[in-house]
């Protein structure tokens, strides 16, 4: 459905960001209908390399769960030190 939008993603540059999160803080956001929307969570890892795949980790009884379930797709967006303090900013 999305194969055509989805832009390629290089295995090395995966690697390398997914080795700098020993541990942090990620914002994944996504959009529906209602508009976009957004949560903090710090449950992100790699899975594979071929194919691309990382998880997270998003609570069953979370909004954000059933917003994921209808969007169908997220961006990770991994948190630099200095913007942690920021987050509740980014998702207002």
């Amino acid at each position: 459905m999305y194969d055509d939008i989805r832009p390629a993603i290089d295995p090395r540059a995966l690697r390398d960001c997914c080795g700098r999160f020993a541990s942090g803080v990620c914002v994944i956001s996504t959009r529906t209908e209602d508009g976009d929307h957004g949560m903090t969570l710090s449950a992100f890892m790699s899975v594979s390399l071929d194919p691309p795949l990382i998880a997270i980790s998003v609570a069953r009884r979370a909004r954000m769960r059933i917003r994921l379930e209808q969007a169908g797709h997220f961006a990770v967006n991994i948190l630099d030190e200095g913007m942690q303090a920021q987050t509740p900013s980014i998702l207002s």
